[in-house]
């Protein structure tokens, strides 16, 4: 094991406990195991802050509810009236994707929806158990125009109105850069993240074969098209890798649906991850999950700069008991860079990553940069650190 064995007595006990609770499905070992460290001196705001920060207190509060007599009444309250709250959320947003489903089949626009409420459905057999910002659709680059006139038509707006001002060509320039636009309803205030490839390098991951798999959710019309269970995955394992698993929340939906598959299954993620170079990201997510959940993996082949990313990542994972992101100093950028550059062995995705990471031709909200602009964006990059807030 990379990371060290015994690393969860050395964390704070709200981390240990955020741990836990991110470690599903909820078995007896997981339950006791929880139970023990509720019965020792834990501080609640700053598990509070951890659920909140890392978006899992409907999670939690799941694993939680049998140890209430562990939990201040005023706190067990809180987290099940966000609970309720989410799910109430996730019915309007689910009502919002049967409707996309709806139009996308009627003009035939072939379609994906990532992440949401298709994988809770997957991980945790319940819907409706993930915290929602948005909906996430992926659909080919060419069927984009297509997509975001039926978002207009349907009272959507984009998030940043640059974005609407620029012309054709101003939109094929940004879109090297960047893999969706978002669109917001004002009125439902729900978004949409309209995705024209699964992450923002174009060399790192291509599962645009768009062979839906259909994921059912109890109470709804329509099945929800989605990855493939294995492709979902691989995306994850990226996804979590070039963010340095920033969130906790993208750990515990893995690690979910990691303990819920047979042998040969993993070993058939291992060749998906071979197929597309992207073996160091999946050995890291095994080697993390294997070591904060105490979830007993198969060991994926791994390499010595493999081995070093991922014991980077835990450090980053774990630092400041969980609650500093990996951003938030200049050498927490400096270390995302690196992880981003060195999880693929492959010179043209390096070399776009640099450029897309050193030299933006735009920014999230659409303004394209002058060469001067870049420049000086380049230059400012190592001390724009920032810090989020613990609420």
């Amino acid at each position: 094991m990379i990371g060290d064995a015994n690393i969860l007595p050395a964390l704070t006990i709200p981390l240990q406990i955020t741990l836990a609770c991110c470690t599903w499905p909820q078995d007896t070992e997981v339950r006791h195991r929880l139970s023990f460290l509720l019965d020792r001196p834990w501080d609640e705001r700053e598990l509070a802050n951890l659920l909140r920060q890392h978006g899992i207190e409907p999670v939690a509060w799941r694993a939680l509810r049998p140890h209430q007599h562990h939990l201040s009444s005023e706190f067990a309250a809180s987290l099940q009236a966000k609970s309720l709250h989410n799910t109430q959320r996730n019915l309007l947003y689910a009502g919002e994707t049967m409707c996309l489903v709806e139009r996308f089949q009627t003009e035939g626009i072939p379609h994906l929806f990532l992440k949401g409420q298709s994988l809770a459905q997957r991980a945790y057999g319940d819907g409706m158990l993930r915290v929602l910002k948005d909906i996430d659709v992926l659909v080919p680059p060419d069927a984009a125009p297509a997509v975001e006139a039926i978002l207009l038509e349907m009272g959507y707006r984009t998030k940043f109105p640059a974005w609407q001002s620029l012309t054709p060509e101003g939109r094929k320039r940004r879109a090297v850069a960047y893999k969706d636009v978002t669109y917001v309803h004002p009125q439902r205030k729900i978004a949409v993240e309209l995705h024209t490839r699964l992450v923002e390098s174009p060399y790192m991951l291509d599962l645009l074969s768009l062979r839906p798999d259909r994921v059912t959710i109890p109470g709804l019309p329509h099945p929800i098209p989605t990855l493939t269970r294995l492709e979902e995955l691989l995306y994850l394992c990226v996804h979590g890798s070039v963010h340095r698993w920033g969130r906790l929340k993208w750990l515990a939906d893995t690690g979910a649906l990691l303990r819920r598959m047979e042998p040969a299954e993993h070993q058939e993620l291992f060749e998906l991850a071979t197929k597309h170079r992207v073996n160091r990201a999946v050995s890291q997510t095994y080697e993390l999950i294997s070591t904060l959940l105490l979830t007993d993996l198969p060991k994926p082949s791994s390499s010595r700069i493999g081995n070093s990313l991922t014991s980077a990542s835990l450090r980053s994972v774990t630092r400041d008991g969980g609650l500093l992101h990996p951003e938030a100093t200049v050498r927490g950028k400096i270390g995302m860079l690196w992880n981003a550059l060195l999880l693929k062995p492959d010179l043209q995705y390096r070399l776009w990553e640099l450029w897309r990471r050193a030299l933006p031709i735009g920014d999230k909200q659409g303004h394209l940069l002058t060469p001067r602009q870049r420049l000086a964006y380049a230059l400012r990059l190592p001390f724009s650190a920032h810090r989020k807030v613990t609420l």
